[in-house]
């Protein structure tokens, strides 16, 4: 009888730290191969929301629509520049009434720029496979932040009992640690 006992402390503070390597570039990127999401993030929608290594999921619902939204604060000792967001995933909008949103906000409320899968072209089985981008570069609001949330929506609005209507595999965040005055 083998028995492995093991226990991790979570972060104490729910948030993403963003710390610059030798050239001044941050990345941030999760998989979803672990859990550390709900130690990082703020849910809401949680009992409709499935996870297995490598992604994200949810599905319809009887009689109702299926929400999960995840937001995650995300801290930068230093201000930055170039900011860019990715989410990789799917959803099956022309089928199962699904779509994925992502978004970015200064407050983790109001949505200052945001990529949607609705209304985007879907392959033979219905699903909106390309990677939702959020380029903020020229968007003088992230100029210098140092502090930001993404948004990651999920949504099912069929009210209809389905299988996997959207998934998440990764999410991503780069910058560059402003330098000098």
């Amino acid at each position: 009888r083998l028995t492995i006992a093991c226990h991790v402390e979570p972060p104490k503070l729910r948030q993403i730290t963003l710390t610059p390597d030798a050239d001044g570039h941050v990345r941030y990127e999760d998989d979803f191969q672990t859990s550390k999401f709900l130690h990082l993030a703020h849910v809401t929608g949680r009992e409709d929301l499935k996870w297995q290594p490598g992604r994200l999921q949810t599905h319809g619902v009887r009689g109702r629509a299926a929400r999960v939204l995840l937001r995650w604060k995300v801290v930068s000792p230093q201000p930055l520049r170039h900011l860019k967001v990715r989410l990789d995933g799917r959803a099956n909008e022309k089928h199962l009434g699904a779509t994925n949103r992502l978004a970015v906000s200064l407050d983790g409320r109001k949505e200052l720029a945001a990529d949607t899968t609705a209304g985007k072209p879907t392959d033979k089985n219905g699903n909106v496979r390309q990677p939702l981008q959020l380029d903020l570069s020229g968007d003088a609001r992230f100029e210098g932040v140092r502090v930001f949330w993404v948004h990651v929506e999920m949504l099912n609005r069929s009210g209809l009992p389905t299988g996997t209507s959207n998934s998440v595999e990764r999410l991503s965040i780069e910058a560059d640690a402003k330098r000098g005055p």
